[in-house]
Formats: C-alpha cells, sequence, structure tokens
C-alpha cells in the first residue's frame, strides 16, 4: 500500500512539474533576480523561504520525473537535458544566497542564542534555526535527486564543465552547505533549542507557536529529538567524486581521440563533386518549399565519412531563413534572432556542425551534395514568438560547443550535427540507437520519425541524384524506400510505414556426429509509434 502511495505521489508531483515547464525561465528570472539584501532581517527571511521553496519545489519534482523516466528504460530528450541545467544553475543561485544570509545572521555566541524568549531577535533566530534546518534537508535531497543515479549524474557532471550552463561551482556550493561545520553548527543550536523548548511553548505569541509549528516539521528536529545526529544529512555520499565516473571519462576519452583521428584522416577523404551542385532546377524546387526552421537532410556518396555513418543520410543541418522570410513571420527583430543578423544578411542562411565545429554556409554551397530532402517539425512557425526565439537562442547557445567524436546524445558539452537540434527544437523524444555503451542519434535516427505513426514531424520534399543529368523527385514513399521502410495501407485508407530487419537466432542441427550451431534468420517488418512531447 506504501509503495502505491509513493507512486501516486510521485507522479502527481511529475504532472504538476509538467505543466509549470513552459513558463519555468520566466519564473525562475524573477525569484533569482530579486533583491534580497531589501527589508527587515525578518522579511528577508520569509521572502527566501518562499522563493526558495518554489525553486526547490519545481527542481526536486522535474529530478523525480526524470529519474521515472529513467528508470522505465526511456532515454531523456534534447528539452529534458536542457532544462537539467536552467533548473539546477537557479536551485545553486539561490541556495548559495540564502546559506551566505544565514551566515551573516547567524547567532554570534550560545549564550546570546535565544536569550529573552519574547524578543524580537529571538524570534528572527527561531526562523534562522527553521531556514537553516530546511536549506540542509531539501538540498540533501535534490542533491540525491540528481546525482545518485549514474545517468543522471553523469550528465550533470559533463554539463559542469560548459562555463555558461551555471553548474561550474556545484561542488563548491555543496561543500559549503553539506559538510561538517554546518551540521556541528545546526547541532548545537538545536540542543540549545530543546533545553528550552518549554520556556518557548509558554510564550503566548502565533508568529512564536508559528515558528515552532515549522521548526518542528524539518528533519532535522525529528532527528535530534529521536537522539540522532545529522551526519548522514550533511554527508555527500561520495556523489560527485565517485571513482566509477572517473574510469567511464578515461574510457570515453580514449574512445574520443580514436574517433577524432578517424575523422581527421577520413573526413578529408573525397572524390568528386556533389550530382546537385549547379543543379538550377534542384536549387529553385528547395527555395520554393523551404521555411525557416526546416531541417536540411543531406547525402554525400563521394565523402569517405559517409560510408561510415550507418544509414541512407549522413549529415542534417537546420534552415535559419532570409531577412524576408523571417520579417514575414515577425521573427526579424527579435532578440534571439538578432545576433544571426549579419550572418543571414550575406546570405549564410544554413546553420551546421561539421567535425571542425559550427558554420554558416549559403544553401548553394549546402547543395554540394548527391541527395537531399526536408523535414519540418509541424507547424512549429504557428507558435508565438516567445517560443519561436527560444529555438533560436537555443541555437545560437551552441556556438563555442567543440564537436562530439563520442557521439553520445546524453552529452550536451559537446555536440554533433544533430545534437544541436535535439537540444534546440523543444521536446521532441527523436528516435536513438544504443552503440558502444551510449546512446547515438544518427541523421538518419532524425529522418526515421518522419515515418512514425502521430509524428510531430513532416515530410516536405526528397530530391536523389544518381549523375548530373540523373535526378529523381522523390515523394514519402521514395523516402521511405531509401531508409529500408515499406508502406503499406491501413484498412480505414491511411498509409502506414514498416521498417525493415533481419532477426537471427543460433539453432541447434544434427549432422553426422553430433550437433552444430547453424543461424537461421528471418525478416520482420517494425511499426513505430510516436510517443512523447511535442514542445
Amino acid at each position: 500500500m506504501t509503495k502505491i502511495v509513493l507512486i501516486l505521489t510521485l507522479i502527481l508531483g511529475i504532472h504538476t512539474t509538467l505543466a509549470s515547464e513552459v513558463n519555468f525561465n520566466d519564473q525562475v528570472q524573477s525569484l533569482i533576480s530579486i533583491d534580497y539584501s531589501k527589508g527587515t532581517t525578518e522579511e528577508r527571511l520569509d521572502l527566501f523561504k518562499r522563493n526558495f521553496l518554489k525553486i526547490h519545489h519545481f527542481t526536486y519534482n522535474y529530478g523525480s520525473k526524470l529519474l521515472f523516466k529513467i528508470n522505465e528504460g526511456k532515454v531523456l530528450n534534447g528539452h529534458e537535458l536542457n532544462l537539467i541545467h536552467e533548473s539546477l544553475s537557479a536551485y545553486l543561485t539561490i541556495s548559495n544566497q540564502l546559506n551566505e544570509f544565514l551566515k551573516e545572521i547567524r547567532p554570534k555566541t550560545k549564550k546570546s542564542f535565544l536569550k529573552d524568549i519574547q524578543s524580537n531577535r529571538s524570534f528572527v533566530q527561531l526562523k534562522w534555526l527553521d531556514l537553516k534546518s530546511v536549506l540542509l534537508s531539501h538540498y540533501k535531497n535534490t542533491f540525491k535527486v540528481f546525482l545518485k543515479e549514474t545517468t543522471l549524474r553523469r550528465i550533470i557532471k559533463d554539463q559542469m564543465n560548459r562555463e555558461n550552463y551555471g553548474l561550474g561551482n556545484l561542488g563548491d556550493i555543496s561543500d559549503s552547505i553539506l559538510n561538517k561545520k554546518y551540521r556541528k553548527n545546526l547541532e548545537l543550536a538545536y540542543i540549545l533549542f530543546l533545553e528550552k523548548e518549554d520556556k518557548i511553548e509558554e510564550v503566548k505569541s502565533e508568529k512564536i507557536d508559528k515558528a515552532v509549528m515549522d521548526i518542528k516539521s524539518t528533519i532535522a528536529y525529528k532527528l535530534i529529538s529521536e537522539g540522532n545526529d545529522l551526519k548522514d544529512l550533511s554527508s555527500q555520499d561520495g556523489l560527485l567524486r565517485n571513482t566509477g565516473d572517473s574510469i567511464n571519462n578515461v574510457l570515453g576519452s580514449i574512445t574520443n581521440s580514436l574517433s577524432y583521428g578517424f575523422g581527421s584522416v577520413a573526413g578529408n577523404i573525397s572524390w568528386r563533386e556533389g550530382h546537385l551542385r549547379d543543379n538550377k532546377k534542384a536549387y529553385n524546387h528547395i527555395t520554393d518549399n523551404i521555411k525557416p526552421l526546416d531541417l536540411l537532410l543531406e547525402k554525400r556518396g563521394f565523402v569517405f565519412t559517409d560510408f561510415t555513418i550507418p544509414g541512407n543520410w549522413g549529415h542534417v543541418a537546420v534552415y535559419l531563413g532570409t531577412e524576408k522570410e523571417l520579417k514575414e513571420i515577425k521573427m526579424w527583430d527579435h532578440p534571439s534572432v538578432v545576433p544571426f543578423h549579419s550572418k543571414i544578411k550575406e546570405g549564410f542562411t544554413v546553420y551546421q556542425v561539421r567535425r571542425w565545429g559550427l558554420e554558416f554556409v549559403t544553401l548553394k554551397t549546402f547543395m554540394n551534395l548527391d541527395e537531399i530532402a526536408i523535414i519540418r517539425h509541424r507547424n512549429i512557425l504557428d507558435r508565438d514568438t516567445r517560443s519561436l526565439g527560444k529555438v533560436y537562442k537555443d541555437l545560437y547557445d551552441q556556438i563555442g560547443k567543440k564537436y562530439d567524436f563520442g557521439f553520445d546524445a546524453m552529452s550536451t558539452n559537446e555536440i554533433t550535427c544533430t545534437e544541436i537540434i535535439s537540444l534546440s527544437y523543444g521536446d521532441i523524444n527523436w528516435p536513438l540507437a544504443y552503440q558502444v555503451g551510449r546512446y547515438t542519434i544518427s541523421p538518419d535516427n532524425m529522418a526515421q520519425i518522419v515515418l512514425y505513426k502521430n509524428s510531430p514531424v513532416d515530410f516536405v520534399t526528397y530530391i536523389r541524384a544518381t549523375g548530373i543529368d540523373k535526378v529523381d523527385y522523390k515523394d514519402v514513399k521514395g523516402f521511405a524506400r531509401v531508409m529500408r521502410y515499406r508502406t503499406k495501407l491501413n484498412l480505414d485508407g491511411s498509409t502506414r510505414f514498416d521498417q525493415y530487419s533481419r532477426k537471427c537466432t543460433p539453432k541447434k542441427i544434427r549432422v553426422q556426429g553430433g550437433l552444430r550451431l547453424k543461424r537461421s534468420c528471418e525478416t520482420e517488418w517494425k511499426h513505430h509509434t510516436y510517443e512523447g512531447g511535442t514542445l
């Protein structure tokens, strides 16, 4: 019964969190930008507690939601990865501010603590004790939620390396709260409080009664009153300094180095230009169909690295839009688009990641390829300017990141061509593959989502050239075919796409002299249904 209650509580908390995620950035910025130095000490304590609990409620519930998803065997998407550092950085900021304030107003001596029960100073000290207890227990709970589970902890440690994510001081802030000195100081305050508890309760004051009730509702009070210490509550449990993570980082560095070495050599090997390079008809077809924030899939059959990437598509890029197109959707003067102005005005409307880093190119330059397809996040241009601005902002925030030669889709500190899209286009659960101990997202994975039932991404057009004069304009069925999907009609007349795969199992067969193993393979067709958000 207890387990059922816990699960229901978690689910209800998750739904509350989901509902508040959309406006989280606006809300949290207003909370951490407040000037907490104004007002009386009592007013500042109340303001700190109220706003700390708001941010804690969101961050803790969000961490619980992520754990719930991970424990179900699901993978976090780019929107969720972004929200980790956005929420945690805000949590760290207000936790640090609160901790510094508590140091500033702490009782100077044991004798001065609750000396005159009816004085305003003693009342402030009671509120100080309550808030110091709340900070310790809440911070520890949030700390555990985000750092105890291996996958989530390693994501956060990766994000700590990104300067503008605001997590670089996670270790220092944790050390300043989850430490022996903080614990001993709080334990001593509780010993003194318990000694004077009877006298405090004799005081006829509603606000003191409320302060005492708040103190008694804390985990710290419960532990101390039962004869325990706060050692476990203040321990970091070795989570930030985990040996397994260190070994994982070493192995990851080796893999990345090997991938980097191979890419540096193979990436320079090509033997011709693309069949569509100077094809005016194909270029005009693309410009007639393309819209801002469309995704451009690329196949270059003349570059060696394309043969090392699984599937048909070897690359994907973002079309930012021209000045005219952005003015038409009222986004040209939006603050998130302004940083792109100079590049767009020069005609560099394609934004992409190659192995040497992020770059802007013209659409004409991009079309030095053999195959190109446009796919589009459904109704993306129908969003309000605030939501569209978030996409452009997240795209711009990728500038300065190094190429992810480990192809780890859970890493946000380094990126690939697909990862900038996953991190920028909102709450979309792109198809992933699990390879060499990590989740990856290839251009083919990104293209496949178009063929899923209930997909939030639409097919727009596809051009395939097998020679300079051999150019075909394909529909979605042709698009599906090159990715090894078949097209079938459902009973209601709608179209579905099934993915081809081969399933092989070893079977024992009798031969002269005994048994031997033989592989038996069967063709399987799998139909995929999209599950997840579409922000």
